[in-house]
């Protein structure tokens, strides 16, 4: 069985979450680490429990607690190449927690399997992930309301 809790959506901030029995991860972390960690045990999540966070794309909404919630709780952070450097460059995640990967490539995590693909918005390289659990598939996209035509 695959869990899905939209914590925060907008433009003040996006965190979603999902989970099977197996792996927990984030996508996006655009409040504070102490806002997620509320969220998280409203559900009975730990944030050392979080195998991941994956980023759709660099924007403040999108990212602004990722840096301290995975220093504080070791957890790596997902991006594709170019908004992993911005990230990077901008003291949004640390080095030893970045992981790289290739738009439209697939990667493993745990039980799940992730595959990554472009998304239209106005940032450096926007993506949106497929993720199978439980042999489920979960598609996660987000746009602006001025991308979409």
């Amino acid at each position: 069985m695959i869990n899905f809790y939209t914590f925060y959506s907008g433009s003040k901030g996006n965190c979603a979450f999902i989970s099977d029995k197996d792996t927990n991860i984030l996508i996006d972390a655009g409040v504070s680490a102490s806002k997620i960690v509320n969220s998280l045990a409203e559900i009975g999540v730990s944030p050392e429990e979080i195998d991941a966070i994956l980023i759709t794309h660099e924007h403040s909404d999108h990212v602004a607690g990722v840096k301290v919630l995975s220093d504080k709780f070791n957890i790596p952070v997902y991006a594709n190449e170019n908004t992993m450097s911005k990230l990077i460059m901008s003291g949004n995640v640390s080095e030893r927690l970045s992981r790289v990967f290739v738009s439209g490539s697939s990667f493993s995590l745990r039980s799940a399997n992730i595959r990554s693909f472009k998304t239209p918005h106005d940032s450096i390289e926007s993506v949106g992930y497929i993720i199978e659990m439980d042999n489920k598939k979960f598609g996660y996209i987000r746009v602006s309301s001025k991308d979409q035509n």
